[in-house]
C-alpha cells in the first residue's frame, strides 16, 4: 500500500491550529461590540458629521455635511429623537460646524453658511422647533465653534473678523443685544470653545491672544457678577438663578425671604426701565415661586435681549440676569 508524506511546514502548522481554536472572548477591560447600536446601519447620515449635541430629551442633532439622515433628504443638519430621522426644515446652505442647544429647547447652528432655511443669516442660526431664525446679525465668516455662558451670553468662535459691523478677532460675545469683542481676541482663527467654571477655554490654530504668546490654547476669564447690595437684618434675601436661561416663552424665578415681610420682584430692561413687576406685597417665610412670561407690564410680548429681575424685601436684594430669545 502506497503511503504519502507531505513536508512539515510550521507556518501552515500555526495556521490550522488557529482555524480549530473558538473565538477568543474580548480581552479583560474590553468593551464586547454588542454595545454599538445597530439602528443606524445601514442608512445612518451620508455627508461628514461635524458636530453633534444632546437635544435633553434622550435624543441629538447633527450637523456638518449631511445630504441625507436615514434616507431623507437634510440640508447639513438632521435630528434623531430616539426613533427616527427628521430634517430641520430646509437646513441651511453651508457647512454646520457647531451646535449649542439651550436649556429651553433651542438650538444653535454654527457655520459657513448665508441662509438658514428660507432666512438671511450671518453664519448662525437659530431653530425654535419649527422655525428657522437669524440669531444674530453681523459675522462676516464662518463659525466654528460655539459656547453657552451661565448668564445666557453666547460666545462665538471661528474665522470672522467683524460681528454686528464692530471690527473682532475670531472670538465674539452676543450678550442679548449685541456683539462684543473679547478684548484684542486671537491672531487666527478659533476651532473650539468650552466653559468651565468663570473661564472661557479657546482652541485653534493661533499663536497669540489678546497679544500675548498662546500655542493654539487660551484662557479668557470671565467677568464675575458683584455681590448684590444688601440691607441691615438678620437673614439675607435669596434669588436662585432662573430656570431655564436664556429662555423662550417662560422663565421660572424661585426666592426665598427668612420672615414674615413685605417683597417684590420686578424686571428691569438693559436701560433700567421697569418691565413689569412679578410679585409684590407682604410674604410669608419661605420659598416662592413665580414665572415671567416675557411680556411686559401691559401684556405685550418684550423684544430679544437682556433683563434683570430684582429682588427687594426688608431683609435685603438681589438681581438675577435673564436672557430672552425669541
Amino acid at each position: 500500500m502506497m503511503t504519502h508524506t507531505f513536508p512539515f511546514h510550521p507556518f501552515l502548522a500555526v495556521a490550522l491550529v488557529a482555524l480549530a481554536l473558538p473565538a477568543a472572548d474580548p480581552a479583560a477591560g474590553e468593551e464586547s461590540d454588542d454595545r454599538w447600536d445597530a439602528r443606524f446601519a445601514p442608512e445612518g447620515v451620508t455627508g461628514a458629521v461635524r458636530c453633534l449635541v444632546a437635544d435633553g430629551s434622550g435624543g441629538f442633532y447633527v450637523g456638518g455635511d449631511l445630504v441625507t439622515a436615514g434616507g431623507l433628504p437634510v440640508g447639513r443638519l438632521a435630528h434623531w429623537d430616539g426613533s427616527r430621522w427628521s430634517a430641520l426644515a430646509a437646513g441651511v446652505d453651508g457647512p454646520v460646524r457647531a451646535l449649542l442647544a439651550g436649556e429651553s429647547g433651542f438650538l444653535l447652528a454654527g457655520g459657513d453658511f448665508d441662509n438658514a432655511g428660507e432666512t438671511p443669516a450671518s453664519h448662525v442660526a437659530r431653530w425654535d422647533g419649527a422655525a428657522w431664525t437669524d440669531f444674530a446679525p453681523g459675522l462676516n465668516a464662518a463659525v466654528s465653534a460655539l459656547a453657552l455662558g451661565s448668564g445666557g451670553d453666547v460666545f462665538a468662535g471661528g474665522d470672522f473678523t467683524t460681528a454686528g459691523g464692530a471690527a473682532v478677532s475670531h472670538l465674539a460675545r452676543w450678550d442679548g443685544a449685541t456683539w462684543k469683542s473679547l478684548g484684542s481676541g486671537t491672531d487666527n482663527g478659533v476651532l473650539a470653545l468650552a466653559i468651565a467654571g468663570d473661564d472661557l477655554c479657546v482652541g485653534g490654530a493661533f499663536a497669540r491672544t489678546g497679544g500675548v504668546p498662546a500655542a493654539r490654547f487660551g484662557i479668557w476669564h470671565l467677568p464675575t457678577a458683584a455681590a448684590a447690595p444688601i440691607a441691615a437684618g438678620s437673614a439675607r434675601a435669596r434669588l436662585e438663578a432662573p430656570f431655564p436661561n436664556p429662555f423662550n416663552p417662560r422663565a421660572t424665578l424661585r426666592y426665598e425671604i427668612a420672615e414674615r415681610g413685605p417683597v417684590r420682584l420686578a424686571v428691569y430692561n438693559l436701560r433700567g426701565e421697569h418691565v413689569v413687576t412679578l410679585a409684590e406685597g407682604e410674604h410669608a417665610a419661605g420659598l416662592h415661586v413665580v414665572e415671567w412670561t416675557g411680556r411686559d407690564a401691559r401684556g405685550r410680548s418684550c423684544p430679544s435681549g437682556i433683563y434683570f429681575a430684582h429682588l427687594l424685601s426688608a431683609e435685603g436684594a438681589a438681581t438675577r440676569r435673564l436672557t430672552l430669545l425669541r
